[in-house]
């Protein structure tokens, strides 16, 4: 089946699937504290009828900035007040008793790759260093992938960012190393996901063996590619350090739609929903990926909410997504189309360090994408690592503004580098969103410098969004370590220069309300108000009151999905 065969079967399944939700799950099966609170994912999409009471229920909304009660009917928020007011207007809705815990809004990821995450958690070879310190041990590991794997199917590793440095040989493993884990798999470890290991079988299944060959790939829309890099020695054979090839082995199907399906009802719970995440904007890799969410989104078991971003030109030709018709906003309260999602750089570099700008496009290629997804209402996300990739994608999106004014909220993704103020004034001028992966430390910390100005961004306007980012590079994460990350100072734990450490209000906007607007869905999340989804969470402490390390330790007890407690208990 051609590549846009899949999608066009993809995208029919998408349509058909707008049924809505199966049956109800009431809060009563919630199992006891630190277990998923549903054995099976469903009936999610479906709307319950909640009553939340003794809580300190903090709202993020100026009218009503703290409460102690909330009614959810039909998976929605009917009314806010005191106890006794909830109580009276609670009918038959079951009860939630918080016991004078703290809620939030459920959090917002505004960036994640879920199904890349829970596939690397079901399927692929943990290489991170650390805990692992040399090739020796990852080797090992990867061979006895090898040997739990059916001869031609792929072994795939995933290891940190520049590993090489962490290893006790300083250096990523050669193409021979990797063809004696085997010659009968094709064989991947990367390092992040822009720089990877291949061995011979899999560099032939990619079409990076022969030079000719690799020379001649190109992107989905026809172009030849831009910084894709294939090692070679001085005689032209591959070393199997290759770079910016991640898409291609996404073509590849290494691993099934029904594999990708169960991976993401296996691990979404514990990685996600455990962390009080509600809500997503997601960003597939591939085609695969696309049609495992839209199955589950027919089934009714996707585990939270989606809005999801297509890759172009990697899985898509920017035209092709246009012929689609697919538009801003497609979906259901479970799985919305947002929007476009472009690489204007990659890693900023090569996979033997040599620093550099990568750029995957020249201005006038990038200008004309950007303007024809603007030019129809899609909303675009551009990638940019490097101070480069940033001025170009700020001149594309201000050559779109300047032919049409439209309120696009388009997003410059990882801007850790974004310090002066004359930058960040122009992005609100232009109406552009920014990005920083955030999270916290003993292992969590993101790739935003600790120089972000993210107290200078919140105070002009610019409501900066905390990211994961999640893939399985950063394996560990969580919405609370990002928010006490930014809180606290740098002696205890914090990740921000004295300066630029944020307020509770603004720290948690960056994971709540403001994803929520650079979403295009503050109408129905990232605050509690009536009218939006039920969706909460219920920590152990007050994060508005708990000063320095404390901010650490606090937990998320419950997890509410549009009235149902989905994890946690009641």
């Amino acid at each position: 089946m051609k590549r846009r065969d899949i999608f066009k079967g993809g995208l029919a399944l998408f349509g058909a699937g707008f049924t809505g939700g199966g049956g109800l799950i009431s809060s009563a099966m919630a199992a006891e504290a630190g277990k998923p609170a549903l054995a099976g994912q469903e009936g999610r999409g479906a709307g319950a009828d909640l009553a939340i009471v003794n809580a300190n229920i903090i709202t993020l909304e100026m009218a009503q900035p703290r409460v102690q009660a909330a009614l959810v009917r039909g998976g929605r928020i009917a009314l806010l007040g005191d106890n006794a007011a909830i109580q009276a207007a609670r009918g038959n809705a079951p009860v939630y008793d918080a016991g004078g815990k703290t809620i939030v809004p459920g959090f917002v990821d505004g960036h994640v790759h879920l199904e890349l995450t829970a596939v690397f958690l079901a399927y692929m070879v943990d290489a991170h260093t650390p805990p692992l310190k040399s090739l020796k041990e990852i080797n090992a590991l990867m061979k006895k992938k090898v040997s739990e794997t059916q001869p031609g199917r792929w072994v795939v590793g995933r290891g940190d960012f520049n590993f090489a440095e962490r290893v006790s040989e300083k250096r990523f493993p050669t193409r021979l190393e990797m063809d004696a884990l085997s010659d009968k798999h094709p064989v991947i470890l990367f390092s992040g996901l822009h720089v990877a290991m291949l061995n011979t079988m899999a560099m032939k299944e990619l079409k990076l063996w022969d030079e000719k060959d690799a020379a001649n790939l190109k992107w989905r829309n026809g172009v030849k590619r831009i910084g894709t890099t294939v090692h070679r020695d001085d005689k032209g054979v591959p070393s199997g350090v290759v770079t910016e090839i991640a898409d291609l082995f996404y073509d590849a199907h290494a691993f099934t739609v029904d594999e990708y399906k169960s991976a993401i009802l296996k691990f979404t719970d514990p990685n996600f929903v455990a962390k009080g995440v509600t809500s997503v904007a997601a960003i597939p890799k591939g085609t695969y990926d696309i049609r495992a969410i839209q199955e589950l989104n027919v089934e009714d078991k996707l585990p939270m909410r989606m809005r999801y971003y297509i890759h172009t030109p990697l899985t898509i030709d920017i035209d092709a997504q246009l012929d689609s018709g697919l538009s801003r906003g497609f979906g259901n309260d479970m799985l919305r189309f947002g929007g476009m999602k472009i690489f204007v750089d990659g890693t900023g570099g090569d996979g033997l360090g040599k620093r550099y700008d990568d750029l995957k496009w020249d201005q006038a290629g990038l200008n004309e994408t950007v303007w024809k997804a603007h030019s129809v209402g899609l909303q675009c996300i551009l990638h940019c690592v490097t101070r480069t990739g940033f001025d170009m994608a700020v001149a594309a999106f201000a050559a779109a503004q300047a032919k049409s004014r439209k309120d696009l909220r388009h997003r410059i993704e990882h801007v850790g580098y974004l310090t002066d103020p004359a930058d960040i004034k122009k992005l609100i001028d232009l109406g552009v969103r920014v990005t920083i992966t955030r999270t916290g430390p003993g292992g969590e910390g993101g790739r935003g410098a600790a120089k972000t100005a993210m107290r200078t961004m919140a105070e002009m306007g610019l409501d900066p969004l905390a990211v994961s980012d999640s893939t399985g590079t950063v394996p560990i994460f969580s919405p609370l370590g990002g928010i006490a990350s930014m809180m606290v100072s740098p002696q205890d734990g914090g990740t921000l220069v004295p300066e630029q450490v944020l307020s509770f209000d603004q720290a948690i906007r960056t994971y709540t309300l403001w994803p929520a607007r650079a979403l295009h869905e503050e109408h129905v999340k990232g605050s509690i108000a009536v009218g939006k989804f039920g969706d909460f969470a219920v920590l152990s402490g007050d994060p508005s009151t708990i000063k320095g390390k404390g901010l650490f330790d606090i937990k998320v007890v419950s997890t509410i999905l549009g009235g149902k407690v989905i994890y946690g208990n009641t």
